[in-house]
């Protein structure tokens, strides 16, 4: 149940009157407390009254209102919140109507309270915050600890660039010992020897003289892109590297096959050189 703490005046003919209290009811508040201000006005039938004035309840902080409508006036209810410490005894608040060309008043006293705080009273000095700890001996040697990786990284990139940088070409010497005379000294395989071996020689041999005599990377280029890279005797050339891989990856067998092998590489490089 809810009570008002009450602080009127009535007229004598009791047709008029203005009350004023405060929701929970109480004497002594804290700062920033929350309670309902409850504003009851009554005035005679027929009677233009004066809407209330919300300041004359400084200081206090008055926020949403409801409206109550009643047969002979109407309730007001605000919610307000205590923001200032000390008393609270304000002004008595008045309310004014006008009938038959006259100008009437009323007033009534708004219920005192004290506003206390949590705070300590006198504050007191300033309390500062205890001195940091002094660093630790890891966190003064964090960037040398971060130049010694950053100086790590860039010899391990360097190392790595290194390893991987491409090395010259070892067939890069075969033009100037002679192709010609290193596929004319290749024994052909005897009758039912394996015919791989020379075709891988050959293969070899053709891919030296390239890289030297021309300088492309034979080591890692198809037949396809050979041919397309030399600009002399393609035809040769092409037969040449179709013999070799029609014995290497077809399977094909017999002396003849070497022999023409060999006749389309040394014509190539007569051609070539």
């Amino acid at each position: 149940m809810r009570f008002l703490l009450l602080a009127g005046c009535c007229a004598t003919a009791a047709a008029q009157s203005l009350e004023i209290g405060f929701e929970p009811p109480a004497a002594a508040r804290q700062f920033g407390d929350r309670v309902e201000v409850v504003v009851t006005r009554r005035w005679p039938a027929g009677a233009e009254v004066e809407a209330f004035d919300a300041a004359a309840l400084a200081p206090l902080e008055l926020g949403e209102v409801r409206v109550e409508p009643l047969l002979d006036g109407e309730r007001l209810r605000f919610a307000a919140r205590v923001l200032r410490v000390g008393d609270y005894a304000p002004a008595p608040v008045v309310m004014r109507w006008r009938r038959a060309g006259r100008i009437e008043s009323l007033a009534a006293a708004v219920p005192p309270f004290v506003v206390g705080s949590l705070l300590p009273s006198p504050p007191g000095g300033i309390e500062w915050l205890p001195p940091l700890p002094p660093p630790s001996p890891l966190v003064r040697l964090l960037p040398a600890a971060l130049v010694g990786a950053a100086a790590l990284s860039g010899l391990c990139w360097w190392w790595r660039r290194r390893r991987l940088a491409p090395l010259p070409s070892p067939f890069a010497g075969a033009a100037g010992k002679g192709a010609l005379e290193a596929l004319l000294a290749l024994p052909l395989p005897a009758p039912g020897q394996a015919t791989e071996p020379y075709c891988l020689a050959v293969k070899r041999i053709l891919r030296q003289h390239l890289a030297a005599r021309f300088h492309v990377p034979a080591v890692v280029r198809t037949s396809e892109e050979l041919v397309a890279a030399v600009p002399v005797a393609r035809d040769a050339l092409r037969a040449a590297l179709h013999d070799v891989d029609l014995v290497l990856f077809a399977a094909a067998r017999g002396d003849a096959t070497c022999v023409e092998v060999r006749d389309h590489a040394t014509a190539f490089v007569r051609s070539a050189s």
